[in-house]
């Protein structure tokens, strides 16, 4: 029996692909950070805070960029934003209504 591992590349592809997407996230690992560096200052220790933070960044990374694949389809929004505000599209949608036009008369 031969052992398979075609699932992984898929499956892997995705899981970085919503990583990817997620990783609008970091500003708010940044701020922790942040927080973590003055922990000093603000009288408390820092080391639970990282502990809990690091984990819970990728975690979130990753489920921020799980809700913008499936809920929001990030992709398919960003490729109609995109092409909407491209002036090419815009002169090539021009130009085919006028040959459209041309073709009705």
């Amino acid at each position: 029996m031969k052992l398979s591992f075609s699932w992984f590349r898929p499956f892997f592809w995705r899981q970085k692909y919503r990583f990817d997407l997620g990783y609008q996230f970091m500003t708010f690992v940044n701020f922790i950070l942040l927080v973590v560096v003055t922990a000093k200052s603000l009288g408390f220790q820092a080391l639970p805070v990282l502990i809990l933070a690091i984990p819970l960044a990728f975690v979130g990374v990753w489920c921020w960029g799980y809700f913008l694949d499936r809920v929001m389809n990030a992709q398919q929004t960003n490729e109609k934003i995109w092409f909407d505000r491209s002036p090419i599209n815009k002169e090539h949608i021009r130009k085919t209504e006028e040959i459209h036009k041309a073709i009705i008369k």
